[in-house]
């Protein structure tokens, strides 16, 4: 049969039906007008070959098969295969685990307009890292997945004075001290820790992640008053996304404080 038939009935392009060809895996017979004539044999090659790529495994891994049937190389080549799938879907629901944390958070945001506050339970210690050494040596490629970028506003500030004022703050990243110890990733010595507890959090926009003004957050700092709350932490937070306008770059946090009954002001 012609190469066009051979991929019409395999499903096959044509190009890697030759390709398969040139690599030594199919040998059909030459004719005298330069065309090649597939056999059966060429066919049942194909099938075998486009179920053992099936399996993800290497035209180099193939090759050996095919110079060597031996099924207990076989078994050798599927174990290690169902190895690798295993890690992989071990990985896929890893994401998807961080993927439904960030589909909460981001949940969890819309809820509230901008100048709403929030007291909740937060479920774990917080850890936030600010060193650029830190993040760019100490911590593994893992640890961005399960992180978020925090902004750190002083507690010092959160229970200051309710004065329009502007005050430096922090960005960073962080993430749950029991998804570090899940993932056997070490904390690094320096890190602004958020206890888990009660916590008040609002939403904020930001251009410039170096400041903010005090009025930003009188929201936060006038709830803690009216209750009877003392910040016992500065912030922690979770960016909710980041909007361009006119070439000028707007963060969207929400952030979150722990706090503790106390004295009113």
């Amino acid at each position: 049969m012609k190469i066009t038939e051979l991929s019409r009935i395999s499903g096959i392009n044509a190009a890697t039906i030759r390709s398969y060809r040139l690599k030594g895996f199919l040998h059909p017979v030459k004719e005298k007008n330069g065309y090649y004539d597939y056999t059966a044999e060429d066919l049942v090659s194909l099938a075998y070959l486009r179920k053992l790529r099936g399996f993800s495994m290497s035209l180099e891994d193939i090759d050996t098969l095919f110079e060597a049937s031996d099924p207990g190389r076989m078994l050798s080549l599927l174990d290690r295969e169902s190895c690798r799938i295993q890690a992989k879907i071990h990985e896929l629901e890893e994401q998807l685990r961080f993927l439904d944390f960030e589909k909460q958070h981001l949940t969890e945001s819309m809820q509230k307009d901008g100048d709403s506050v929030r007291e909740f339970q937060a479920i774990d210690d917080k850890l936030d890292f600010y060193e650029k050494d830190i993040l760019s040596e100490n911590l593994p490629p893992a640890f961005y997945r399960m992180a978020t970028p925090s902004l750190l506003v002083a507690k010092e500030v959160l229970n200051g004075p309710l004065e329009d004022r502007t005050v430096p703050i922090r960005a960073g990243v962080g993430t749950y001290q029991y998804l570090l110890e899940e993932m056997h990733i070490p904390a690094p010595e320096h890190c602004s820790l958020v206890p888990g507890g009660m916590c008040i959090g609002q939403l904020v926009s930001l251009r410039s992640l170096d400041t903010i003004r005090v009025r930003q957050l009188f929201p936060m700092m006038r709830y803690a008053r009216l209750h009877g709350r003392i910040f016992i932490s500065g912030t922690t937070g979770y960016l909710v996304g980041i909007r361009r306008m006119d070439d000028v770059r707007e963060y969207c946090f929400r952030i979150r404080a722990c706090v503790v009954p106390g004295d009113t002001f």
